[in-house]
């Protein structure tokens, strides 16, 4: 009797172990033009793929990925991806034991298939690799416009839907990069920068290298003759210039008060990779508008993409991860029809219903205040011996932080405001910049608005929603922000049982 290793309700594509790991986990889409051609076809159906095992052409450095049944398109989304087949146990142990920071290899179902396991007759098959297989460079454009969708959804979970419904009216990629970048209210002159410098950012991505006085006269040649003798612009390109070539001091200001647009270039121009641009943020504080910083955010999300956000932070999206992969096979093959299929969106499932997100707990939280609540009642804290002027301090029982770190709620003695206290800084040390003011931006675009990190010579407190009812409610948020800067690794997780 036969025995079938594969499902006839699936389809199954083959490409080398290398292309796997360096291409279709960093970037999470499974193209094409990486796929080997068996007999003519890149997509095949179960019967071909046990034919192919047992033929022995399926070696040590080929996978066999099987998906949700498809058609030939330029991409897969990986969310369709049920299991990864090896020729041998070997293969697969070398996948998984090898390290991946921008993707969770132990969420990837993997098996191993060999000729022993197979009672099938090896039909003759033709098998041709890959031809043109996609480099990075290729995927530079749908990379960034991922980046700046994966942006959004974190800073705005509510934002999938409006999104959703947006691509079931586009049919291009510039249309749907246009969306991504029309948040703000802005005039016909910055409408037009926004849109070139844009494409500059994907055309001098962080592969092809950065050249500012080239990017800066590159913008300045591709504007319109209406846009290029607007006096606003022509002011601001005289200083751009002798910013950028050293002839002159950087005096333009970087505040809310002038052009989003316009200062979110210069911004750009000086720090155009995104742990330089959050530090030059933490330093002039509110010296940098948020407007434009958001502007300068999403343009230097252009330039680094999807593909350089390691596993932790593709995680935070939570459920909106498989979106994200839709949408990336979508931007690939240039259709965004799948987003049109609606009738499975207002299903909850069992499993969905008992999630709750940090806004429903926030919004709970804000609906339930009981103004009796005393924190000195609360079972699990205990005031701290440590002063804090103008604060009461206390230990948070069965919370553990990691050196460097603190593990504290404080609340103001004046307004009851409640805030964990992160980072201590008055040793002297002062150590908040690079890396760590990218990883608190980071978390804190996950949080609800009215969550907020503050830096003082103090040390870095996020400020809590105010209004909490009781300590179960505080517990909860307490939870909450743990799992967050679990990411951070701010909290021992072995030692901590808080």
């Amino acid at each position: 009797m036969t025995k079938s290793l594969f499902n006839s309700e699936s389809s199954y594509v083959v490409m080398t172990r290398k292309h796997l790991s360096r291409l279709v986990l960093p970037y999470e889409v499974i193209l094409d033009s990486l796929c080997y051609r068996i007999n003519e076809s890149t997509v095949i159906d179960a019967s071909t793929a046990s034919s192919l095992v047992a033929g022995g052409t399926f070696t040590e450095d080929l996978v066999l990925l099987e998906i949700t049944r498809t058609n030939i398109q330029n991409a897969y989304s990986l969310s369709g991806l049920m299991t990864v087949w090896f020729a041998t146990h070997d293969a697969k142990e070398l996948f998984v034991e090898r390290g991946y920071e921008n993707f969770d290899i132990e969420s990837i179902n993997c098996e191993v298939v060999s000729t022993a396991q197979l009672d099938v007759f090896a039909e003759t098959t033709s098998f041709i690799k890959a031809e043109n297989p996609a480099n990075k460079l290729d995927l530079v454009k749908q990379d960034g416009i991922l980046a700046l969708a994966y942006e959004q959804i974190l800073s705005e979970t509510d934002c999938v839907e409006p999104m959703k419904e947006a691509l079931r009216s586009l049919d291009t990629l510039n249309g749907f990069l246009s969306y991504l970048l029309s948040s703000q209210e802005l005039s016909s002159l910055e409408q037009e920068v926004q849109s070139i410098f844009a494409q500059l950012c994907i055309e001098n991505s962080l592969d092809s290298g950065w050249d500012t006085y080239s990017v800066l006269n590159t913008l300045n040649e591709r504007l319109s003759a209406l846009a290029s003798g607007d006096e606003i612009f022509k002011k601001w390109q005289e200083k751009a210039k002798a910013l950028v070539s050293g002839a002159g001091a950087p005096d333009i200001p970087l505040n809310d008060n002038g052009s989003h647009v316009l200062r979110a270039i210069i911004l750009v121009l000086l720090n155009p990779e995104l742990e330089n641009l959050v530090a030059i943020k933490s330093q002039l504080g509110d010296g940098i508008g948020d407007g434009v910083f958001k502007i300068a955010k999403s343009f230097v999300s252009l330039r680094s993409g999807y593909s350089l956000l390691d596993y932790h932070q593709r995680e935070r999206i939570g459920d909106n991860r498989a979106f994200i992969q839709d949408l990336n096979a979508s931007l690939y093959n240039e259709d965004f029809s799948v987003f049109g299929q609606t009738e499975k969106e207002d299903v909850v499932t069992e499993d969905e219903a008992e999630t709750h997100t940090v806004q429903e707990v926030v919004k709970a939280h804000s609906e339930s205040v009981d103004s009796s609540f005393v924190i000195s009642s609360v079972s699990y804290l205990t005031e701290a011996e440590e002063e804090l002027e103008g604060f009461t301090t206390y230990s948070i029982d069965g919370l553990v932080p990691n050196a460097g770190f603190n593990a504290k709620l404080v609340e103001d003695q004046d307004t009851t405001q409640l805030s964990y206290w992160l980072i201590d800084r008055r040793s002297g040390d002062g150590k908040f910049k690079g890396k760590i003011g990218l990883d608190l931006l980071q978390i804190q675009s996950n949080l609800p608005s009215d969550f907020r990190f503050e830096v003082n010579a103090n040390g870095v407190f996020l400020r809590l929603t105010p209004n909490i009812g009781d300590g179960e409610k505080l517990k909860e948020v307490l939870t909450l922000i743990k799992d967050q800067l679990t990411t951070l690794k701010a909290v021992n997780v072995k030692k901590s049982n808080f």
